[in-house]
């Protein structure tokens, strides 16, 4: 699923090529910021006093942004995420559990251009995967992969330097829409969890123009 969406983000992105090299209007972003994950907690079946909550995590990514019209741009983003889960006993043993996940969409953005500054809002779909290790008997380790459809939404404000880059902050919000384990499966070793790869996140970012990437 990831290597056919790759294939088509990369083909929009050729068949916009030629035009953006041609009036030199493309953006690329990158940016990172802090995520809260969003998980239905189960319980242990063997350790009913254990406790698991949701920390905050991390993700960090890169927007290409070839410009449509005066207003809106087409969006092109990869993502690499990382969700925590807190685990806590009651006898105070303590562990917080890393998970990195992959997002990948395509969307448009359409900004509200107010002199040196501009609000954006950007409505994408795309998929999330990640990966995980499974217990088998033998204490043998067996890879599975996850991926689950999305849709995500986001609304920053940019502040324009003097050649035209930018300073970009934002706040946004992703969907998945089907359950999935991340940290595997109870039965296999994993926490007693299921997830939809959904979550909220606060951003900051630096946007580079091309006006002078493509003088002939």
């Amino acid at each position: 699923m990831k290597t056919c969406f790759t294939a088509i983000i990369v083909l929009i992105g050729f068949l916009f090529f030629n035009r953006v090299e041609a009036q030199g209007l493309v953006d690329l972003e990158l940016y990172g910021g802090l995520n809260v994950n969003y998980f239905e907690m189960g319980q242990f079946s063997n350790l009913p006093d254990t406790e698991l909550s949701s920390k905050l995590g991390l993700h960090a990514g890169a927007n290409l942004l070839p410009k449509i019209s005066e207003k809106w741009q087409l969006s092109l983003q990869g993502e690499w995420m990382r969700s925590g889960v807190h685990v806590e006993t009651t006898s105070l043993n303590e562990n917080t559990i890393y998970r990195n996940y992959g997002n990948y969409a395509i969307g448009a953005r359409y900004n509200f251009n107010k002199g040196k500054r501009a609000f954006y809002v950007q409505p994408s779909v795309g998929i999330s995967q990640h990966k995980y290790n499974e217990v088998l008997p033998g204490f043998a380790f067996q890879e599975q992969r996850e991926a689950v459809f999305m849709a995500r939404v986001e609304t920053g404000v940019k502040f324009y330097t003097r050649k035209s880059n930018y300073l970009n902050i934002g706040l946004r919000h992703q969907q998945g829409f089907d359950n999935t384990t991340p940290y595997g499966r109870e039965a296999a070793g994993g926490l007693p969890l299921t997830s939809n790869n959904s979550y909220t996140g606060l951003f900051v970012g630096y946007g580079f123009s091309s006006k002078s990437w493509f003088k002939r």
